[in-house]
């Protein structure tokens, strides 16, 4: 049975639980919409748990252990749950959180696959907003199983990310660090930049931005 939550699209605001700052949200809520009601306040989700798909809803993000791409912070953004109300296959609703749950049944809920009941509404811990310094370097796809693999690639950064094209044997590393310094102004995210037609390139980039 598919039950759309698109409806459940609200947040309903910051508040502490066992002295942890969380938002909380209704499950059917996007990542980029909870993300810029966070962002005009001022937060962000604690970590760097954001996918690189920004209209998955943040109970289905949940449900599937979706995750960021750091080695350094809370990546997973099923760790950073801090409470959930869901309805169990009787219609009981019940409200659980971490600190003082069984951590086996919390863990299980927290990943559901959304075969544990409706997951309604969701806390989850955030944190000061923070912008991130990034460098893009390109590599031969051969330093990957080199000097300790991936991880050492990316060791160094709060946020990092590997594109391998192995057709040309390289990839390209993305690095963000953590900066006090302001975003720069007309600042875009710019994954690819080929040297095509603009009227092709345009249009595939608007998709994948």
């Amino acid at each position: 049975i598919v039950i759309p939550m698109s409806k459940l699209n609200n947040v309903i605001g910051i508040s502490k639980i066992n002295n942890e700052l969380v938002v909380e949200a209704e499950s059917g809520i996007t990542v980029y919409a909870l993300s810029e009601w966070l962002h005009n306040k001022g937060y962000a989700l604690f970590g760097l748990p954001h996918m690189g798909f920004r209209d998955v809803t943040i109970g289905g993000s949940i449900a599937t252990g979706s995750h960021g791409s750091t080695t350094k912070h809370a990546g997973v953004i099923s760790n950073i749950v801090k409470a959930i109300e869901f309805v169990d296959g009787q219609g009981n609703v019940h409200y659980l959180e971490r600190y003082n749950s069984d951590q086996d049944v919390f863990k299980a809920l927290s990943a559901s696959l959304g075969m544990l009941g409706i997951i309604t509404n969701i806390k989850l811990k955030i944190q000061k907003q923070f912008n991130l310094a990034v460098n893009i370097t390109y590599h031969h796809d051969s330093e990957i199983i080199e000097n300790q693999g991936l991880i050492s690639s990316v060791k160094g950064c709060d946020y990092g990310q590997l594109n391998w094209f192995p057709s040309i044997g390289k990839f390209m590393k993305t690095c963000g660090i953590k900066t006090t310094k302001n975003s720069f102004r007309g600042a875009n995210n710019e994954l690819l930049n080929p040297k095509i037609p603009n009227f092709i390139v345009k249009p595939f980039k608007k998709i994948l931005q």
